[in-house]
């Protein structure tokens, strides 16, 4: 219930460990190195000790297992190991992909799963489908699905995310001058009627039907009912959070709150939010800086980071802290990165020695510790598989 601190003589030297007001463990060894634990009581115990370098540090090659090909785009997976993607359900890494049950002629986009299994996706407003448009909503993979209330009949309406209390998070977009105007939108359960948040943007449209980019590391709520989204201000990036209603019946939160970057940046792309409601983005000023906040009232921390200059970008983070995402220094060559206890890894270094395949896309991780990546690009990523740790 309170701070505590350590010390132990290792006959060597003395190392001493402190919590700090987030709950995070701050230890620093006899011989100089620094590391800083995130969440200690939910974080694995690996071995290595993290020294917050400035660049990519080189992993163990076989922290995780063989990679296992997945096959198509992976949009969810929880710490189960359950996943769902373009090809349908997933029981485990190692199942076969299996359709839903759909209507009638519908093709389904499966976009989001929870820790007991229930599964959210929309039928697209493309390729001839029959009931286009319309959100849905399984309780278990082999139950039928319920079509979702929608907030505008005839809007772009897609549910996103949804988080262990069946509470879900997605859109609703109108075309508008060329421009999509998009709505976040809440819904309590399955049978709620969404209701709006209050904060209404616009981004430009582009080859697909939601806009030049995936929203779905935009459209995310935590089991804590923290609900991020990122908008563009001024040319700047912001992230805001809402806090989603204790019951069905409460009003909704009348105004977001927005949060702050590292200390002398003006941007901030907040990507990611665990399923307790840490977040992970990039902040941007003088120089790009990553952070991590343990919630959205709290003062960031900065990252490691892996390079002063290039494209970065993070994809997901677990309820114990490890984040991962990607990084490119010139637009075309990726390399997947693992953020973990202070340090980068290049995932391509914690395989196995003797993989043939090299990665470009971490995709998603889970409480397991099971990391989704993938070759190709961001937007397009192909050849899909699945880490295991040992």
């Amino acid at each position: 219930d309170g701070m505590f601190s350590m010390t132990v003589n290792t006959g060597s030297g003395t190392d001493t460990a402190q919590s700090d007001a987030t709950g995070n463990l701050n230890v620093a060894y006899a011989d100089g190195q620094t590391e800083v634990i995130h969440q200690p009581l939910l974080a694995a115990l690996i071995g290595g000790i993290g020294s917050n370098p400035g660049d990519f540090s080189t992993g163990t090659a076989g922290f995780f297992k063989a990679p296992i090909a997945v096959g198509g785009k992976i949009n969810g997976i929880n710490a189960s190991g359950q996943m769902v993607g373009e090809l349908g359900y997933y029981a485990s890494p190692t199942s076969a992909p299996q359709p839903l049950p759909t209507p009638a002629g519908a093709t389904v986009s499966l976009s989001a799963i929870n820790a007991s299994g229930q599964i959210t996706g929309f039928i697209p407003a493309t390729n001839g489908n029959s009931f286009p448009g319309t959100v849905l909503f399984w309780q278990s993979p082999t139950s039928q699905p319920i079509a979702l209330k929608v907030l505008t009949p005839g809007n772009l309406t897609i549910a996103l995310s949804i988080n262990a209390h069946g509470q879900m998070f997605g859109m609703s977009a109108s075309l508008v001058a060329g421009d999509y105007k998009v709505t976040p939108i809440y819904w309590a359960d399955a049978m709620s009627t969404p209701r709006a948040l209050p904060l209404t943007f616009y981004y430009t449209t582009g080859p697909s039907t939601v806009g030049p980019y995936d929203p779905s590391n935009a459209f995310t709520i935590a089991d804590d009912g923290t609900m991020l989204v990122k908008f563009l201000s001024d040319s700047h990036h912001v992230s805001a959070v809402f806090q989603a209603p204790a019951s069905a019946a409460d009003p909704v939160q009348t105004d977001q709150t927005i949060l702050k970057p590292l200390p002398g940046d003006y941007s901030l792309d907040v990507e990611a939010v665990s399923a307790n409601g840490m977040l992970v983005g990039t902040s941007s000023g003088a120089k790009i800086r990553r952070g991590l906040w343990s919630n959205a009232a709290a003062a960031p921390q900065v990252l490691p980071d892996i390079s002063t200059t290039g494209v970065r970008s993070f994809s997901a983070i677990n309820n114990g802290g490890t984040a991962v995402g990607s990084f490119s220094k010139d637009g075309i060559l990726f390399v997947p990165v693992l953020f973990k206890d202070g340090k980068a890894f290049d995932i391509n270094t914690l395989v196995p020695a003797g993989t043939t395949d090299t990665f470009a896309l971490a995709l998603l991780i889970n409480d397991a510790g099971m990391v989704v990546v993938a070759k190709g690009y961001p937007g397009a990523p192909t050849q899909v598989s699945v880490l295991v740790p040992r």
